[in-house]
């Protein structure tokens, strides 16, 4: 549910354009882990970082007990030229998951996590061939939880690719009453592979940056924050 809209900063403090919000789970009924999540975007128009943008997310538990194994991450269906000619695939390296189309010229689309911790990605084939998850007849529940906590590199792999989804998350964590983790990825496009895992190297160095303690961050973060929770451990 949404709690702050979503709003440009003026003037921007972190990037060219920053955003921020924050929403609840409220909506979820039954399903719901009282949490609040303060969400932030930056993106640059300067070279070499034009092409991502950052989220960050501040999740805290307001909850009255502990959440045990929690998992938060993106889900993608980015659909690159013809959508059912499409493949998603794993850089270990860069802690980024990547679609792109098997047509020729295909431009490149993918999620990287950018904070610390364990990095999960799964890649769905959305007509649930050679994997378990089958999107075409819904998305439960535990088929989230098991594409935020478990591993599938591939997706797309016969010939001609498939219509398929990705999902990059991170876990598990375990948060007391109060405390916070802070999640964040940076979405980025790309001509080619190698263009996109420079963007994926740039926009690491980029978020880096923005959390050094040089860089006056806390001060931001106390200044844009709707609410104070404590103890607030650092990510991961």
């Amino acid at each position: 549910s949404l709690v702050a809209p979503a709003r440009k900063v003026i003037p921007a403090v972190v990037s060219d354009f920053d955003v921020e919000g924050i929403f609840n789970d409220d909506s979820a009924g039954v399903g719901k882990l009282n949490v609040l999540v303060e969400h932030k975007a930056f993106a640059w128009s300067s070279p070499g970082d034009a092409k991502y943008i950052i989220v960050e997310y501040n999740i805290v538990n307001n909850g009255s007990g502990t959440l045990d194994g929690l998992y938060a991450g993106i889900f993608a269906d980015w659909d690159i030229m013809d959508p059912f000619l499409n493949r998603a695939s794993f850089d270990a390296f860069n802690k980024m998951g990547y679609v792109y189309s098997t047509q020729s010229g295909s431009p490149y689309a993918g999620i990287k996590l950018l904070t610390g911790g364990t990095v999960t990605h799964h890649a769905i084939d959305a007509d649930g061939s050679n994997g378990i998850i089958n999107v075409y007849d819904g998305y439960s529940t535990a088929e989230k939880f098991q594409s935020l906590s478990s591993n599938r590199s591939n997706a797309g792999v016969q010939p001609g690719g498939n219509d398929v989804m990705d999902v990059i998350g991170t876990g598990p964590f375990n948060l007391l009453q109060g405390d916070t983790v802070i999640i964040a990825f940076a979405l980025i496009a790309g001509d080619d592979l190698s263009q996109l895992r420079a963007s994926a190297q740039a926009a690491q160095v980029k978020y880096d940056e923005y959390t050094s303690p040089e860089t006056g961050i806390n001060e931001f973060q106390s200044q844009s924050l709707k609410f104070k929770v404590l103890p607030n451990p650092s990510r991961g």
